[in-house]
């Protein structure tokens, strides 16, 4: 037995990501102390080396293993995947990108970004669970917006130090 072997039997079985605090509190359980970020990036290393078909994606505090992008394609074929649900509109995808970039950002302020209301996009937005309502805890009733994990996840980030910088952005698309 290896904390690799283990931690890829765990995410297999659980089908869905896993915070990486649990995986720690597994390995220190069976292997004493072991490094939960050295393990990942082990397994990481091991499938790309092999070309899997599989692979593990980490987001944030957590991590998932998946089945590899080479092979999505063909996979949502066979599986004929409905991807309604997890497609975003160019609306919600210019509100998710002004609340990732300017985030917490309150209702108000993106719609003067957006030039328009942005309470359809907003709730869409909740509710497939790119972004999230946090409360300031200065201002009664102020509501801002921050993204999710699930924002980190669909955009295979490890966290929202990985987006792009704004200003390049901004420099590729006006050319």
């Amino acid at each position: 037995m290896t904390p690799e072997g283990l931690t890829e039997a765990i995410l297999f079985l659980s089908g869905k990501k896993v915070s990486k605090s649990f995986l720690k509190e597994v390995l220190q359980t069976y292997f004493g102390n072991v490094e939960v970020e050295s393990v990942i990036s082990n397994l990481i290393d091991r499938y790309k080396r092999l070309e899997s078909g599989i692979t593990i994606l980490e987001f944030g505090n957590y991590v998932q293993m998946t089945s590899s992008d080479k092979y999505y394609e063909i996979l949502s074929k066979i599986f004929q995947e409905e991807t309604n649900d997890s497609e975003l509109s160019d609306a919600l995808l210019e509100t998710l990108v002004i609340i990732a970039y300017k985030q917490p950002i309150e209702k108000s302020e993106i719609d003067r970004i957006r030039g328009i209301s942005s309470g359809r996009a907003i709730s869409s937005l909740i509710e497939k669970g790119f972004i999230k309502p946090i409360v300031n805890d200065n201002i009664a009733d102020k509501v801002s917006y921050i993204t999710t994990e699930k924002f980190l996840e669909y955009f295979n980030l490890k966290s929202l130090e990985e987006l792009p910088n704004i200003e390049l952005l901004k420099k590729s698309l006006q050319r």
